[in-house]
């Protein structure tokens, strides 16, 4: 694909342009300072984006412990005290319902 600093042909028109429009001013319009609340929910948007990029580099069994184990032993804790005729169903549902990563919880 074509790149920043690529000198091949399809990199030549994208170049051209950031040219002419650092020439002619555009783009260059003053933003509007952001509030804090947008501040913090941006810097929570980058934790989120480093912790996923930090989970996908870490061993196997150091991902399972940060990621499942938690929640698969509070599951599994909870099903031995409920028994249920249907283990693994009720795990899953279990599962579902407490999952920390979920937007909202599940009904």
């Amino acid at each position: 694909g074509a790149r920043r600093g690529d000198k091949s042909p399809e990199a030549q028109p994208m170049a051209e342009a950031d040219a002419n429009m650092a020439d002619r001013g555009e783009g260059a319009q003053a933003l509007p300072e952001p509030s804090k609340e947008e501040v913090a929910e941006a810097a929570k948007a980058v934790e989120e984006v480093q912790k996923k990029m930090n989970l996908q580099a870490l061993p196997i069994r150091a991902y399972l412990d940060q990621t499942v184990v938690p929640i698969l032993l509070d599951g599994m804790s909870a099903l031995v005290k409920e028994r249920p005729p249907n283990p693994v169903e009720w795990l899953g549902t279990f599962l579902l319902k407490n999952n920390p990563q979920a937007a909202e919880p599940a009904e």
